[in-house]
């Protein structure tokens, strides 16, 4: 389950600047966050729309009537309900970013993960449209995890 992860604008990561330009173009320049990213915070997803693929602001987890953000859904079930199919046939997204982290149980220890030789790490997820206690709407994704595997 990954903890947080990084958009970061390095000038060597032009993926990520040119990602992040776009948002701050269309949205402002204070649309999204950048650097390390947490739940409830605001970050860039890739969706796909009639135009074709854009780039937009959106909060890092989808919001429950208790307790904290879903930030991560596993893949492996829960689809049946609905607040999960829809987004899933409807609105599937990618998460830009250029590494995640992910925590040891014993010792308690932050690993941070990319891929070798790559500067970004694309990871699957689906957003969906909530509104607000003051009734504003807002896109909100959650990442899709499974079980690690041996590597």
């Amino acid at each position: 389950m990954c903890a947080h992860y990084t958009v970061f604008s390095l000038e060597d990561m032009f993926e990520m600047r040119r990602i992040i330009d776009e948002v701050s173009k269309r949205f402002g320049s204070g649309a999204i966050q950048t650097g390390h990213i947490y739940p409830g915070q605001t970050a860039p997803i890739l969706k796909k729309e009639s135009s074709g693929l854009s780039s937009a602001p959106a909060v890092w987890g989808f919001p429950r009537a208790q307790g904290k953000p879903l930030h991560n859904k596993r893949t492996d079930n829960g689809w049946d309900k609905p607040f999960f199919s829809d987004p899933l046939a409807k609105r599937r997204c990618v998460i830009p970013t250029t590494g995640y982290y992910e925590w040891s149980k014993f010792p308690k220890a932050e690993f941070f993960f990319r891929l070798a030789g790559q500067n970004m790490v694309y990871i699957a997820g689906i957003y969906s449209t909530f509104v607000d206690p003051q009734g504003h709407r807002y896109e909100a994704f959650t990442m899709l995890t499974t079980d690690a595997n041996d590597s």
